[in-house]
C-alpha cells in the first residue's frame, strides 16, 4: 500500500470514526486539532488490528512452494519450505494433488512436511485500500471510534460500543458470504487457479 493511498484511506477511516463519535470531521490527519491528533495516533493500529483480526477473503493469496535448498527439519519431517514474506497465517496447505496436507508444522519462517511440493493458500499482510470492502472499512472506522471516544466524546462511548458490536457482527456475516463453498475441504482447481 503506497503512502499517499494509505494517508487518504486513513483519513477516510478517521472521518468515519469521528462521525460515529459525533465530533467534527478533519481535512487532514496533520491538522492541529485534538480530533486529528487523536486519530493520527490510533488509525494505523486500528486498521492493522481489524485487517488481521479475521480471515478476510480479500487478503487471500496462493503460492507454490519448493523445498528449501539450505534449511532441513531437525526431526519428524523431510522438507522445509520457506513461507512467503507477506505471510500472516495459513488457510490451507495442499500437496501436489491439491489434497490437504494434515501432517505439517510451521516452524519460524518455514512449513515442514514430508511432501516434496506444497501449495499454500494463505492470508497476506499486503493489501490495496481500493480492494477493502465497504463493510470492512466501516468496521475499522467503528473500532477507531470506540478507541478514541473516551478522549473526544466519553458520554457517547456506550452508544459507540454498541455501534461497533453491530458493525462487527454485520461485517463478519458479510465476509462469511464471500467464503467459497467447502472452503476448508479440497478446493476445486477453478478456485486455486483463478
Amino acid at each position: 500500500m503506497s503512502t499517499a493511498k494509505e494517508s487518504a484511506f486513513d483519513l477516510d477511516i478517521a472521518n468515519i470514526a469521528l462521525s460515529i463519535a459525533g465530533v467534527p470531521n478533519i481535512s487532514s490527519l496533520d491538522d492541529s486539532t485534538t480530533e486529528a491528533r487523536t486519530c493520527k495516533g490510533r488509525v494505523a493500529s486500528a486498521r492493522e488490528y481489524i485487517l488481521h483480526s479475521f480471515k478476510w477473503t480479500f487478503l487471500l493469496k496462493r503460492a507454490k512452494l519448493s523445498p528449501s535448498g539450505t534449511v532441513t527439519p531437525v526431526w519428524q519431517y523431510s522438507y522445509s519450505f520457506k513461507l512467503p514474506q507477506d505471510f500472516v497465517t495459513k488457510a490451507q496447505v495442499l500437496d501436489s494433488n491439491l489434497d490437504p496436507i494434515t501432517s505439517h508444522q510451521i516452524v519460524g519462517d518455514y512449513i515442514e512436511s514430508d511432501e516434496e511440493e506444497v501449495y499454500l493458500l494463505y492470508y497476506s499482510r499486503h493489501y490495496q485500500s481500493e480492494r477493502i470492502p465497504g463493510f470492512v472499512k466501516e468496521m475499522i472506522g467503528a473500532y477507531l471510534a470506540d478507541q478514541i471516544s473516551h478522549k473526544l466524546n466519553p458520554q457517547e462511548r456506550p452508544r459507540i460500543q454498541q455501534h461497533y458490536a453491530r458493525v462487527e457482527r454485520d461485517a463478519r456475516r458479510a465476509e462469511l458470504r464471500n467464503q467459497p463453498p467447502h472452503f476448508y475441504n479440497k478446493p476445486s482447481s477453478r478456485y486455486l487457479n483463478a
